[in-house]
């Protein structure tokens, strides 16, 4: 009919399960390890030097590019809700007005 699969539903691999048991792997499969693991660390440390700036120039841009855009976009708007009790505008007509003034200059000393 087909091919037997592991619950998976993966095709059966000839590694022994990491889990089942740990002196499942040879001394060659940890030196390998260990050498793949020290191999990416100098690379890395070596790539290192030409990635960091190009990321801190990219993430650079992108903050400035998001603070712009929060004060073009969103900021106005909370800051409008925000003080529209302030600002509030209401329409009113005077109906009767008089200025009553009592002054005293022998009060003023």
């Amino acid at each position: 009919m087909g091919k037997k699969h592991n619950r998976r539903g993966l095709p059966p691999s000839n590694k022994p399960d990491v889990g089942a048991d740990s002196s499942a792997t040879t001394p060659g499969e940890t030196q390998r390890g260990w050498r793949g693991f020290v191999l990416g660390n100098l690379f890395g440390a070596a790539a290192g030097f030409v990635v960091r700036p190009i990321a801190a120039i990219i993430l650079g841009f992108a903050s400035v590019f998001l603070a712009l855009a929060w004060q073009v976009g969103p900021q106005p708007s909370i800051d409008a809700a925000h003080y529209s009790a302030f600002t509030a505008h209401a329409d009113a007509r005077i109906v009767a007005s008089w200025v009553a003034i009592e002054f005293d200059p022998a009060t003023m000393g």
